[in-house]
């Protein structure tokens, strides 16, 4: 199954214990978006990340118009990204205590 011209989708081949995987996702421009902006939050997984970030790059070659109204993909990479949310919980904890 390939993409079609109204779906966004990236195919990948995964080499796990010698056997392939092959999987595809489809989304359309509205779940992309809701993807790319809640997975490259710096409180993000760095895998989800930068498969998410590969996605957008990938639909900013096709569509290079379409992909402007994603204005808050976060395309920095962090070492260390929940640290600071972590920081706030223990922070807000000790005040209550």
């Amino acid at each position: 199954m390939w993409p079609s011209s109204r779906c966004y989708g990236l195919g990948s081949v995964v080499d796990l214990f010698k056997t392939l995987y092959f999987w595809y996702m489809k989304m359309n421009l509205r779940e992309a978006v809701h993807i790319g902006e809640l997975r490259t939050m710096p409180q993000g997984h760095p895998d989800y990340r930068f498969i998410v970030q590969e996605i957008w790059r990938k639909i900013r070659e096709v569509h290079p118009t379409l992909a402007e109204c994603a204005k808050f993909i976060d395309w920095k990479t962090y070492r260390l990204g929940r640290l600071q949310s972590e920081m706030r919980s223990e922070y807000k904890k000790s005040a209550y205590e």
